[in-house]
């Protein structure tokens, strides 16, 4: 799985290679990082493919609903792109819904937060450099 994972950053850009880790080893925790990969590189396609992003991210944070715990730093990747998704399509309350799902029990503490979306895909940092204040401060709606 994590060789597949590999070859799959080495092709960011082909959708084929985030396929076929989760394809190949659909248990492991490299294709959940897959998915959010992939749903990611439909938001970067012109246009977009708002559609197949969400379906994508929706099932992660499915998944990661069902395993609380254990993959919160996951869980809050996918609620910070579904977030993005929502600002993306102009739908502010099913973003605020989202960030408040991110901030709901504390999913992850505020050194968790910058260490993981640091070291996010520059779209995900890019947007969590927006609205990081807004989630810290638990408003979601003061934001740009």
């Amino acid at each position: 799985a994590a060789s597949q994972f590999a070859t799959a950053i080495l092709h960011a850009k082909n959708e084929s290679a985030w396929l076929a880790v989760a394809d190949y080893f659909p248990q492991s925790d490299e294709a959940r990082y897959a998915q959010l990969h992939l749903a990611l590189l439909y938001l970067s396609r012109i246009p977009p493919d708002f559609e197949r992003a969400t379906n994508t991210v929706d099932k992660l944070i499915g998944w990661t609903e069902s395993v609380p715990g254990d993959y919160r730093q996951l869980r809050a990747l996918a609620l910070v792109t579904r977030a993005m998704i929502s600002r993306r399509t102009n739908d502010r309350s099913s973003e605020d819904r989202y960030l408040g799902l991110l901030r709901q029990g504390n999913l992850i503490s505020n050194n968790e937060q910058t260490d993981l979306f640091d070291n996010a895909p520059r779209s995900l940092r890019n947007y969590w450099q927006q609205i990081r204040p807004a989630v810290r401060d638990g408003n979601a709606r003061r934001r740009p």
